[in-house]
């Protein structure tokens, strides 16, 4: 995924978490931005400061910072940086949404299902119980594809298996929103993810429970590298699945 791709989606993704209400840059909301997506203060400064770097609209202050005009001129590292913050924001499912009560965090995933959501690409669970690795450059995810008219119903059961950490650290589900990306118009697909491709031993622990949740059919397993360079079966890439059981 090129620099520009990589920062439209992370436009993307901060519009799904902040919506209409927008932000504000409070402390409240860094916190919060640290303990559901794991992304600082400093991560987000950082984002901005790339911003301005491309658009030539960086402070005199900025430009004599060494270390940080460095940084900003190291194009692999910035691309590090930015598939790294794309990475924490996909990671999650939580949005800051307010209620006409009362200020409160809730998960898409519990309040929407795909089939009704038309503004979003995606919606999102993730673990809440127990330990599971962080991601790493060799994550990927198992994808599931269903008919639209059963994809409500299995979401509903990925996302609680999800959810109750039987699975890996995410999932996502496909909205009713078109997708150019999208194969086949009459199916949707979930993706269930793991940190590390090629750590088989917990890809097939998670293949085996998605088999206990009706997920009987042969599925692939595909990297997000691979995603990230935009392989993609309608576009004409062969042979991208890492798996397929």
């Amino acid at each position: 995924m090129r620099k520009t791709q990589l920062i439209d989606a992370i436009f993307v993704e901060w519009d799904r978490i902040w919506g209409s209400k927008g932000f504000d840059g409070t402390s409240s909301e860094y916190n919060w931005l640290q303990h559901n997506y794991g992304i600082s203060e400093e991560d987000d400064v950082r984002w901005q400061l790339i911003l301005e770097h491309d658009a030539d609209e960086l402070a005199d202050e900025d430009r004599e910072d060494h270390e940080l005009m460095k940084f900003l001129e190291d194009e692999h590292a910035v691309q590090q940086f930015l598939q790294q913050l794309l990475r924490c924001y996909r990671s999650a499912s939580i949005a800051y949404l307010h209620t006409t009560n009362s200020d409160q965090t809730l998960p898409l995933s519990q309040i929407l299902q795909p089939s009704q959501v038309t503004d979003i690409y995606w919606i999102r669970a993730e673990r809440q119980i127990g330990e599971y690795p962080p991601s790493t450059e060799r994550g990927g995810k198992w994808l599931i594809f269903v008919p639209i008219e059963n994809l409500d119903e299995t979401w509903e059961k990925i996302r609680i298996a999800t959810e109750n950490g039987e699975l890996g650290s995410s999932a996502k589900a496909s909205t009713a929103k078109p997708n150019q990306n999208a194969a086949n118009e009459t199916q949707k697909v979930i993706c269930v993810y793991s940190y590390d491709w090629t750590n088989k031993e917990d890809v097939m622990r998670i293949r085996n429970q998605l088999r206990h949740l009706g997920i009987t059919w042969k599925i692939p397993y595909k990297s997000d590298d691979d995603t990230y360079s935009g392989k993609y079966a309608n576009r004409g890439a062969k042979r991208i699945s890492k798996y397929f059981e």
